[in-house]
């Protein structure tokens, strides 16, 4: 019997109003290292909370809705 990885595929309500790097990587289906690009070069803005970046839901959802068509 082979093993099977299961995947759980989250709902967007799953994800909080302020996405760490790994969550907005998930939600978007790119690498961390893509997003820490997108910081960099001011594309996403983001806030520091301690040591780690937050991007806010409601940006993203803009900026897939603004780059789609």
């Amino acid at each position: 019997m082979s093993k099977r990885k299961m995947i759980k595929i989250k709902k967007l309500e799953d994800y909080p109003d302020a996405m760490t790097v790994k969550e907005t990587s998930e939600f978007l289906g790119v690498s961390t290292k893509t997003i820490y690009k997108l910081i960099q070069q001011k594309i996403f803005p983001q806030i520091m909370v301690g040591r780690s970046y937050r991007i806010s839901k409601k940006f993203l959802l803009n900026y897939l809705e603004c780059n789609c068509e």
